[in-house]
């Protein structure tokens, strides 16, 4: 397993575009949100109606988004839209 892990850290290593994309997205638990159920439950909409891109506010200043902004997070595979936190 370690092996395939280590050859799995160097494909994520090799980038092939850092201009294109120079942000990777992680994702992250929150404490009242039940896995990638929340967007069905009406009540966990209640409480976060939009997905929240946390970023570092250094990396926020770097591109001009300020918290609160609708932003686009776009992959070599497909974008969504979050909310800068």
């Amino acid at each position: 397993m370690l092996d395939e892990l280590s050859q799995f850290a160097k494909q994520l290593d090799s980038d092939p575009d850092k201009t294109k994309f120079p942000f990777r997205l992680l994702s992250r638990r929150l404490k009242e949100v039940y896995n990638s159920c929340w967007h069905e439950s009406r009540l966990q909409r209640k409480r976060m109606p939009h997905h929240p891109a946390y970023m570092h506010p250094e990396d926020m200043s770097a591109v001009g988004v300020t918290a609160g902004d609708i932003i686009k997070i776009e992959s070599a595979r497909a974008p969504i839209t979050c909310v800068a936190v």
